[in-house]
């Protein structure tokens, strides 16, 4: 004996495995009786008497529900839509307020981890959430055919013959308002918004390089002064060799010093790593070199076959240069200015007057400069990764009292190309290659023009911006070597680092936030108006397998009228007539009460219309078999 809950069923009797006696499984199709006019047909019945339900099986059992057609789900779907375009909201709120969101600076991840999380995860959240709303959707259309049977007096095309679930997007839509499901419409409508969630999200994270200030302390390790080995004149050759080897290869400006700014040095090797910037109040120097063109510029020959060249400055300062046209082609110098501008007898501290001259053609140019210098107090900024000043800002003018701006040099500042003849030859060496490199290194920058010297010559100012160019960096370069002493103190700073953090565009945020919103407001309503529409459909199980078709349909009233070889326009031709309904039992049957309410086809006429389909399969099956 068997346990099997299935033994308590009571079993079939032979009757009802016996076949109807006028049906046609009795006769074969193609023996019968074409001129009879009363063929034996089967009456149509409805379902539920064909069969038995068994006992302890309830009539009234529970319908089966997808999993996402059941509306906690859908609501705990929504809740999460809505808590994602809440959130988006509120963290664009602090992002906007806390100026973007950091990231570790240090972590076990690589680079690329910056760039993989900022896009992969937002575009997996989003993605899930698009599926979540696409499956959603699914439901929706495979249970529709159903919700419209179980309102009874159903047409086939818009139940049995329609197709929501394979059919491209455009079509659905097109069936859905054709006829008006807008269950379906509405529904797909969310699904067509769904897709979107996952291009948004690609751009709704963004990535920026913010300043972050930060107080902190470095070292200062020089202060103004005078350097105690100016006169071996090292500095000054290196500054010179330094300025010609600039033009040559296009050097930047070294650590501390902006063009004709320079500041005494701070040491913060401990940011060196930081990409950023260091703020200090320190002192500074900033070199004018005032180069203008002469007034009046003229040479002469001399009986000695020289040329005398003539120059008067701005300020009436004349001087004459000895020129012999045997020593070269091309020729420049730089000579002092004696009893002009300050009342010195020294020559490095006197004005100077630089010199061009070309053979062929014959062309002459000067200019006078007199470089003055301005201590000030200032903030001074350093770039951290090469120490080279960012930004200069005054504060006041500098209040020390040293040997810079006292005695010996009263503020004035050493010309740096006429030195004191000195008797030492290494030092007199170096003063030669300072005079002969600084006008060697303009002449180069008028080489280097798309005209040569001869445009530069051409050109009134021509040579006075190359001169301040070069002479400028030459004199801060010397500034800052021969105007600071070493020192070893601890200042207060500002040291801003440049950080990337992670930034929400408020735009893609605002759209994607109102989608996930109001597609959650949508399908909350469209699936709690859903599930009230389909109470009445009890089916037992998923209605998504062959298994399913038939049992839903073995015992049904139409399928005599269809055969396997026909296509859907004949399905629809022979089913264009009848009405269909969801019976008690789940089974889909024809709804012959609503078809004898509305006078659409009486039951002889479905008689006549079922007997004559199926004498013409079996005409269609004897001819088969006679061949």
């Amino acid at each position: 004996m068997s346990d099997s809950p299935l033994d308590t069923y009571p079993r079939p009797t032979a009757r009802q495995h016996e076949p109807y006696q006028d049906s046609p499984a009795m006769t074969s199709p193609r023996r019968m009786n074409l001129n009879d006019t009363e063929p034996r047909l089967p009456s149509f019945r409805s379902s539920a008497g064909l069969f038995t339900t068994p006992e302890g099986v309830s009539k009234q059992r529970p319908s089966y529900e997808p999993m996402t057609l059941r509306f906690w789900i859908v609501c705990l779907g929504c809740v999460m839509l809505a808590a994602v375009g809440i959130g988006l909201e509120i963290a664009l709120e602090i992002c906007t307020n806390n100026q973007g969101f950091p990231l570790p600076r240090h972590t076990a991840f690589n680079p690329v981890r910056t760039i993989f999380l900022i896009s992969y995860f937002p575009s997996m959240l989003f993605l899930s959430l698009a599926l979540m709303i696409r499956s959603f959707d699914w439901s929706v259309r495979l249970w529709n055919p159903y919700l419209i049977l179980s309102r009874g007096n159903a047409r086939a095309d818009e139940t049995l013959l329609v197709d929501y679930v394979e059919p491209s997007r455009p079509f659905i839509t097109l069936n859905a308002l054709k006829f008006k499901h807008n269950f379906i419409f509405i529904s797909g409508i969310t699904a067509l918004v769904a897709t979107q969630l996952q291009p948004l999200a690609g751009c709704i994270i963004s990535m920026r390089l913010l300043p972050v200030p930060f107080d902190s302390s470095v070292k200062t390790t020089n202060v103004m002064g005078l350097a105690p080995d100016i006169a071996d004149l090292t500095m000054f050759s290196a500054s010179a060799g330094f300025a010609v080897a600039a033009v040559a290869n296009g050097l930047p400006d070294p650590p501390f010093i902006n063009s004709s700014w320079v500041t005494a040095e701070f040491s913060f090797d401990q940011y060196i790593d930081l990409n950023g910037t260091v703020s200090v109040n320190t002192t500074a120097i900033l070199t004018d070199t005032r180069c203008a063109v002469p007034n009046l510029l003229s040479f002469t020959p001399s009986n000695a076959g020289k040329l005398t060249v003539s120059a008067t400055s701005t300020e009436g300062c004349s001087l004459e240069v000895a020129v012999d046209p045997t020593d070269a082609a091309q020729q420049y110098g730089v000579v002092n200015v004696p009893n002009c501008g300050a009342n010195t007898t020294n020559p490095a501290l006197q004005p100077v007057f630089f010199w061009f001259w070309q053979q062929n053609p014959s062309q002459l140019a000067g200019v006078f400069c007199q470089p003055i210098m301005h201590l000030y107090d200032v903030a001074a900024t350093a770039y951290t990764s090469n120490k080279t000043l960012a930004n200069v800002t005054v504060i006041r003018n500098y209040q020390g009292t040293n040997n810079v701006t006292g005695a010996p040099l009263n503020g004035v500042p050493y010309n740096g190309l006429i030195f004191e003849g000195s008797t030492d030859i290494n030092v007199q060496s170096r003063a030669n290659s300072i005079r002969t490199g600084i006008p060697n290194a303009i002449w180069m920058w008028a080489q280097k023009t798309p005209g040569g010297p001869d445009s530069v010559f051409r050109d009134p100012n021509g040579f006075v911006s190359y001169t301040t160019r070069t002479y400028t960096r030459y004199l801060s370069m010397a500034a800052k070597s021969n105007y600071f002493v070493e020192a070893n103190q601890s200042v207060p700073a500002v040291v801003t680092q440049l950080v990337m953090r992670i930034f929400i565009p408020r735009i893609p945020c605002h759209i994607l936030s109102s989608i996930c919103i109001l597609t959650a407001a949508t399908l909350l309503v469209l699936h709690f108006m859903h599930r009230r529409q389909r109470r009445n459909i009890r089916l037992a199980h998923n209605p998504g397998t062959i298994c399913s078709a038939v049992a839903l349909t073995w015992r049904s009233d139409f399928g005599e009228l269809l055969m396997p070889y026909e296509n859907e326009e004949q399905f629809s031709r022979r089913l264009a007539s009848h009405r269909f309904r969801l019976d008690s039992s789940g089974a889909i049957v024809v709804d012959r009460s609503a078809m004898a309410e509305t006078g659409e086809v009486s039951r002889p006429a479905f008689r006549d219309e079922t007997r004559m389909g199926l004498v013409e399969k079996g005409q269609q099956q004897s001819g088969g078999d006679d061949t």
